[in-house]
């Protein structure tokens, strides 16, 4: 059979059809190239998006437990230096000339405290530590005649009152050499509200460092 198209545009279309076919494929494999690309690309954004969500979560659950943490050393370093100041109050002792330690931003820390504890919960913080605040300004303001040793003996005895009520006497019984801060509030003597504020405490704590490990 002779060719309809003379030789010279045969050719010419055949390497129109080759070019054109060279460009798709070409243009074939660009897309699955970029398509590759962007997916891997998508995927390290991804993951990096991810590590630095976890490692946020981590340093928030890690700032959530200091601050507890230092609530609850707040108020046990409280209850000793109490306990210590009564039971030595005979014995005539310069206890009166340090101050308690405790954190100047506390409501922060207790504002942390919001999504996980009840207002009643974090009303009573707040009382103990009103009552802490007024026990160092007495302390500083001790002279003898302004404030004297019976105005700083009534408010130790006020902040034991409050956490164990009429037991606070028996607490003068503990070794606060010996004892740890668990036991201060871990026993029966203990209002049972600052128990489970206290324990409550503790379980979050473990809870969180569990978390982060």
């Amino acid at each position: 059979m002779q060719n309809i198209l003379p030789k010279e545009y045969t050719n010419t279309i055949i390497s129109a059809i080759s070019i054109v076919c060279g460009a798709l494929i070409g243009a074939i494999c660009s897309s699955i190239t970029t398509k590759r690309a962007t997916s891997v690309s998508i995927a390290q954004e991804d993951k990096i998006f991810k590590k630095k969500q976890q490692h946020n979560q981590k340093k928030e659950i890690s700032d959530i437990c200091k601050e507890m943490t230092i609530i609850r050393l707040d108020i046990c370093n409280a209850l000793f230096q109490s306990i210590r100041a009564l039971k030595q109050i005979d014995k005539k002792e310069n206890i009166y000339k340090y101050p308690i330690p405790i954190n100047k931003d506390y409501s922060h820390s207790v504002a942390v405290l919001t999504s996980r504890f009840e207002l009643k919960e974090m009303s009573c913080i707040y009382q103990l530590y009103a009552i802490i605040e007024k026990m160092n300004k007495h302390i500083q303001q001790f002279s003898g005649e302004e404030v004297n040793e019976y105005c700083i003996k009534i408010d130790y005895e006020i902040f034991l009152q409050k956490i164990y009520g009429s037991n606070f006497k028996k607490v003068l019984q503990f070794d606060v050499e010996v004892i740890t801060y668990k036991e201060l509030y871990d026993n029966n003597l203990i209002k049972e509200e600052y128990r489970c504020i206290l324990q409550k405490i503790d379980k979050i704590i473990e809870d969180m460092e569990c978390s982060i490990s």
